[in-house]
C-alpha cells in the first residue's frame, strides 16, 4: 500500500510495499491496493482533488479508480467495504477458527438481507459436505433438522463446476428439484471455497419467501 496525503499539503509518497498499520484518511487521500487506486472523499458528490500526477482520469484506463465516500456512510458500497474490512480484522485477530467462519457468515447474511446462511466444509475422508456454520437473519445458530433444509442440488453443482451460482427463481424448471420445493427455497446464492486447486467447501445463503431476493451486486460481493 502507498499513501500520500493531499491536504493541506502534499506528503512524500511512501515507498511501494511499506506496511501501514494506521492512517487517518483526509479528503483527497489516495491509496493503492493491487491494480486499484482508491480516493477518499468526505461525502458523496464532493469534488475529487487532483492527485500528484494531475487530475484523476475521467474513464478507466490502465488502472481502476474507486471513490470511497465516508466509511461510515449509508451507501450499499460503503457497507460492503466495511463488512470486508471487519472480516479481515477478525481473520487477523482471532485464533478461533469457527468464530472467524461465523463472523464471515454473519456479515454475508446481514449485508444481503438473506434469511439464512450456511458455511459447509468438505470432509477429507468421505468427501461429503458438513455444516460448520448455520445462522438465521438475526445471527442466531440454526440447529437440528433445520440444518438439512438447504439445496443439495445447488451445492453439488457448485462443487463440480467450481463456479458460483445465483438462483433467482428456484421454483423454475431448471432448479425445481425435490429438495428446493420441499424446503420452500425461492432464491439462493452459493459460491465455492477454494484452497489452492481444491474445493474445500461452499458458502450458501437463501431466501424462502420471495424470488429474485439477491441482485447482481449481491452476487459479486458474495
Amino acid at each position: 500500500q502507498r499513501c500520500a496525503r493531499q491536504q493541506p499539503a502534499p506528503r512524500p509518497r511512501r515507498p511501494p510495499g511499506q506496511r501501514t498499520s494506521r492512517h487517518t484518511l483526509a479528503h483527497g487521500d489516495r491509496f493503492e491496493i493491487a491494480a486499484y487506486v482508491m480516493v477518499f472523499v468526505d461525502k458523496d458528490g464532493a469534488p475529487v482533488p487532483d492527485g500528484p500526477d494531475g487530475p484523476a482520469p475521467a474513464e478507466q484506463e490502465q488502472r481502476q479508480w474507486t471513490v470511497l465516500s465516508g466509511l461510515l456512510g449509508g451507501s450499499a458500497e460503503s457497507k460492503r467495504l466495511q463488512a470486508l474490512f471487519e472480516i479481515s480484522q477478525a481473520m487477523e485477530a482471532s485464533t478461533d477458527f469457527r468464530a472467524v467462519l461465523h463472523k464471515i457468515m454473519e456479515k454475508a447474511v446481514s449485508i444481503m438481507g438473506a434469511e439464512r446462511g450456511f458455511l459447509m466444509l468438505r470432509d477429507l475422508s468421505s468427501g461429503e459436505l458438513e455444516v460448520h456454520v448455520a445462522i438465521d437473519a438475526q445471527g442466531e445458530d440454526i440447529v437440528g433438522a433445520e440444518q438439512d433444509t438447504t439445496s443439495g442440488t445447488v451445492m453439488r453443482r457448485v462443487m463440480e463446476t467450481r463456479e458460483p451460482v445465483n438462483v433467482m427463481n428456484a421454483m423454475s424448471d431448471e432448479w425445481g428439484s425435490e429438495s428446493i420445493i420441499a424446503h420452500s427455497i425461492h432464491s439462493c446464492l452459493c459460491a465455492p471455497m477454494m484452497s489452492r486447486d481444491d474445493v474445500s467447501g461452499v458458502i450458501y445463503v437463501d431466501h424462502r419467501s420471495r424470488p429474485r431476493a439477491f441482485s447482481q451486486d449481491d452476487f459479486a460481493f458474495f
